[in-house]
């Protein structure tokens, strides 16, 4: 994607912007997973916040927001379909302004039949770049969040 609307009649010479090239493609694969991970009633940010759950046993909405690298309000957000949905149990924390974040055994349901979709989605990832630039683009995605 270039972002250089105006740029060009005004003789400015601008490349593609790093930003809106990894926001179009995060839209891209982000919408694969969303839609493999379909029938198993997760989208992506749920399976994650599942996998994370599933991994640590319970965590705080502050701990899901820091190890996804978003903010609490969001992850509340995201938490909510999970719990109206009974997937996820929200409690209160071991002091009064947390609120410890646990899956339930309908979410951990959901999880177990959503792994093998992720591992589908996975699959068309590589097949659609190619194995090589997919663990190409993997490392380079980790060196970005590495370096935040």
């Amino acid at each position: 994607m270039h972002i250089s609307v105006g740029a060009e009649a005004a003789g400015d010479n601008i490349t593609p912007c790093y930003g809106a090239s990894v926001r179009k493609a995060s839209r891209i694969l982000t919408r694969i997973y969303d839609e493999t991970l379909t029938p198993s009633g997760l989208n992506l940010t749920q399976f994650s916040i599942a996998y994370l759950l599933k991994h640590h046993g319970s965590a705080t909405i502050s701990d899901l927001a820091a190890w996804m690298d978003t903010d609490k309000t969001a992850m509340g957000r995201n938490l909510f379909p999970m719990q109206r949905d009974r997937l996820i149990s929200v409690q209160k924390g071991k002091d009064r302004r947390s609120r410890e974040v646990t899956l339930t055994p309908s979410g951990l349901a959901h999880y177990k039949k959503a792994v093998p979709l992720w591992k589908q989605a996975q699959k068309q990832v590589e097949k659609m770049l190619g194995k090589s630039e997919a663990d190409a683009l993997r490392s380079l995605l980790r060196q970005v969040a590495a370096k935040s």
